[in-house]
């Protein structure tokens, strides 16, 4: 229920830690898998790189929403700012409203509301 809350069909589909908004504590940049590929503005494909390293680049400005990134499981290139997770991950400021828990108590109740 929670990933269909915030997450479109689309979203790359890939079976590893940088899939999850957050990956598990105990996980450390080493650990992640390079999976990820970004353009430059010569169009060259660098990568690939762990979502670690692409934060990294993203706050040391050395990719933008508007550079193109691609993983296995989308459907092309995409620009940043167009993939679910990077997004998520990358582009959204302050402080979350809800943690998981009580998002997912809130779509719940709402289901229920709805069925009744």
């Amino acid at each position: 229920m929670l990933p269909l809350a915030h997450l479109h069909t689309n979203r790359a589909t890939t079976n590893n830690q940088s899939t999850a908004i957050e990956a598990n504590p105990d996980c450390t940049k080493e650990m992640q898998e390079k999976e990820w590929y970004y353009g430059n503005a010569d169009k060259e494909r660098n990568g690939p790189v762990s979502m670690p390293e692409l934060n990294d680049l993203f706050n040391n400005k050395a990719i933008s929403p508007k550079t193109k990134v691609w993983a296995q499981g989308l459907e092309g290139w995409r620009l940043l700012q167009q993939v679910p997770q990077l997004k998520w991950l990358l582009l959204a400021k302050g402080q979350a409203v809800m943690n998981e828990s009580e998002m997912s108590s809130l779509i719940l109740t709402i289901f229920i509301t709805i069925c009744r």
